[in-house]
């Protein structure tokens, strides 16, 4: 019985930290996003303005976001993708600045997080009900324990009505146990659907929309760990589709998507398992390969090269295929001591001189 007590305190004693620390992580999940001084938040909305209301996107919430976040220069990806996008004077409509606030400032990981440590917040309410019920009738029962060893103590243990508040104490306990045990049996399972939940949020949280290759996150974050293997080995393929503007702007954005998809498909079709293909940008992909030398990075860039030139897309309506679609790459192998910045700036230069070169190439940078 005093394990079963026990038990009960522990639960007890842990359900309110466990409250206090979900609800101050939820304060903090829920805390606004930006912290600029009244001053700083004052110039950027002057800077946003303007460029908002020179596109052809309404000014509303969303599009202010997109841009105020673009001038803080609080979104790297987020500006890198605008530029592309508004090369050559070209201007934003509704479908680019809600697609750009979805995919770069709309934060999913907090509603997933806040939608678990809600779930697990009433986890722990139901069970620590329980378990207070359940503490309180181990009390009981010790207490009649207690008053039924005394009375044997001084020879009255046959007293109908002792044995009567006996047996009831022992029942009410049994109930309690088994209630608690039945409560912190359902709760498994709703323990593993918030995890489940939790890691498909996650999940999608590192994947780009669009294309269905990991995005600019999952990528930064798969370099920085390349980068703390001691080896040294790996390289780094930085892959942009050639005159992608003029797709856009000749078949339109949609069918530009198009496009995006089946280059996707195409570079995925190529790596292996042990390789991450990643959208870093409007046009732009990455291939990271932790473990492969120079000479296997380059094969594999002339295969992808290959692969997107021979392939043939149809557009939507009424099916003709379009001239053919070309990428050009950039290969570097990394260096020692080399920074995540410094190692993609390498294959980026190598990628500008394939395109320099001609485009629809492979450049090895050295």
């Amino acid at each position: 019985m005093c394990y079963l007590s026990d038990l009960a305190l522990h639960l007890l004693r842990a359900v309110p930290k466990m409250k206090k620390f979900l609800i101050q992580r939820e304060k903090r999940m829920s805390r606004i996003k930006y912290e600029e001084t009244a001053v700083r938040a004052a110039e950027c909305l002057r800077m946003a303005l303007p460029l908002m209301t020179r596109q052809t996107a309404r000014p509303h919430p969303l599009s202010y976001a997109v841009w105020y976040e673009h001038v803080a220069g609080r979104n790297a990806a987020l500006s890198a993708e605008i530029e592309s996008l508004m090369a050559d004077g070209a201007m934003l409509d509704d479908a680019q600045t809600a697609r750009l606030y979805h995919k770069h400032v709309m934060d999913v990981d907090t509603q997933a997080a806040a939608r678990v440590a809600e779930g697990f917040r009433g986890i722990l309410d139901d069970v620590g009900e329980s378990a207070r019920q359940a503490g309180m009738h181990s009390e009981r029962f010790e207490s009649a324990l207690a008053n039924w060893q005394q009375a044997v103590a001084d020879g009255h243990a046959a007293q109908p009505a002792l044995s009567e508040a006996m047996r009831t104490d022992t029942q009410a306990m049994r109930t309690a146990v088994g209630e608690l045990q039945s409560r912190l049996q359902g709760s498994r399972g709703e323990v593993e659907r918030l995890k489940r939940e939790l890691d498909r949020a996650r999940e999608e949280a590192m994947r780009d929309a669009l294309t269905g290759l990991a995005n600019r996150r999952a990528f930064d974050l798969r370099l920085a760990a390349c980068l703390g293997d001691d080896g040294g080995q790996g390289c780094l393929l930085l892959t942009d589709i050639d005159h992608f503007k003029k797709v856009n702007d000749t078949y339109g954005h949609l069918f530009g998507d198009q496009v995006l998809r089946a280059v996707a498909q195409g570079v995925r079709a190529c790596v292996g398992p042990e390789h991450m293909a990643a959208r870093v940008g409007g046009e732009e992909f990455a291939i990271l390969l932790p473990e492969a030398g120079l000479v296997h990075a380059q094969a594999l860039a002339e295969k992808i090269r290959s692969t997107v030139a021979n392939s043939r897309i149809r557009r939507r309506e009424g099916g003709d295929p379009i001239g053919q679609v070309t990428v050009s790459l950039g290969v570097a192998a990394r260096r020692r001591s080399e920074s995540a910045d410094g190692w993609f700036e390498r294959a980026d230069q190598a990628l500008y001189a394939a395109k320099h070169g001609g485009r629809n190439r492979v450049n090895v940078a050295h």
